[in-house]
């Protein structure tokens, strides 16, 4: 998975924090260590196609 490979990075370089997930994948993001997570659907709905 995505989110194991990108902990593993930010171990490597001693990264303090990690941007990952979204409205639909937060908790698994959270459960690998994100620090940060867009949340933006899960509040204002989801977007309309674009035309």
């Amino acid at each position: 998975m995505h989110f194991a490979l990108l902990k593993k990075l930010a171990d490597r370089y001693e990264l303090p924090q990690i941007s990952m997930g979204m409205s639909s994948d937060f908790d698994t993001a959270i459960s690998f260590g994100a620090t940060h997570i867009r949340v933006g659907s899960a509040f204002f709905g989801e977007r309309p196609p674009r035309t």
